[in-house]
Parts: structure tokens; sequence; C-alpha cells
């Protein structure tokens, strides 16, 4: 009988240690995000299996980098494939292949803020992937990005 529980107990303790508990401040990036100001509403889908992402209306692009999805703050690494001008909205195939990024902070279930790198009132990007990679870390958003101005996204 002793046997028979003991056994019972150490399969409930296996089954246990394979599942992952959720936690319940703890968000992913994968999904549909909007955020909206005013009558303007931005939408940014990201697909972390096909490692994809969309900004309605200014690019779509390629996950470049393998960040932690799941992680509070990060960046993304995004290689353009195609890439809209926002104040003529016209497609510019020359950026189409060059690297940006976009940061995210506060990462929740529900709510993130994200923002693109720029520098200035341009979209900073690179040419080549490894100097992206030097140059957009998680730890420098700062350079990149004013979190003051910056909305919270929802799903």
């Amino acid at each position: 009988m002793l046997f028979h529980r003991l056994s019972v107990c150490l399969l409930v303790l296996f089954c246990l240690a394979g599942c992952q508990m959720d936690d319940a401040d703890t968000g992913n990036l994968n999904g549909t995000w909007s955020n909206v100001y005013e009558d303007w509403i931005t939408t940014i889908k990201i697909n972390t299996s096909a490692k994809s992402i969309e900004y309605i209306g200014a690019y779509k692009g390629t996950i470049a980098n393998s960040p932690d999805f799941s992680a509070a703050n990060g960046v993304l690494i995004i290689q353009f494939t195609k890439y809209w001008e926002w104040d003529s909205l016209d497609e510019n195939p020359d950026k189409a292949g060059k690297y940006g990024a976009l940061y995210w902070r506060d990462l929740k279930p529900d709510s993130v803020y994200m923002a693109d790198a720029y520098t200035g009132f341009a979209h900073t990007m690179f040419e080549k992937y490894s100097d992206a990679e030097a140059a957009f870390t998680p730890d420098n958003a700062g350079d990149y990005v004013d979190w003051s101005i910056v909305g919270i996204y929802t799903k």
C-alpha cells in the first residue's frame, strides 16, 4: 500500500514538473496590438512563430533576432520587406532589406509599450544585420525612444 501511494505521488510530481505554470503577469508579444490616440489607430501584428511583423501602413518585415518574446523589456531587430513613407504613404523599395528595431517595455498579458528606433525624426536603419545587432540592444532603448511620448498598446 505504501509503495502504491509513493508511486502515485511520484507520478503526480513528474506530471507537474513537465507543466509550465502561467504567471498572470507574464505576457507574450505574439498577437495583434493596437494603440488609439484621438482618432488615430496604430496596429502592429507580430507572429513570433513565423518571425514576422507588420506595422499596418508603415512596414512589413522579418524578425531577424531571437529575443525572449515574453520578457518584460526587449528589442526586435527587423529586416524590412516593405516600407511605406509616413508622410506620403508611398512604398519606398530602397528601404526593403534594411534593418530597424522595435523596442518594447512593460509587457503584460494584454498591454505593452512599443516604439520604433528613431534618431531625431528619421527611422534608424542599417544596411547590415551585424551593425543593427551592435546598435540595437535592450539596454539602450533610451538612445532611440522617448518613452514619455509613447502610448500603450493593447491586445
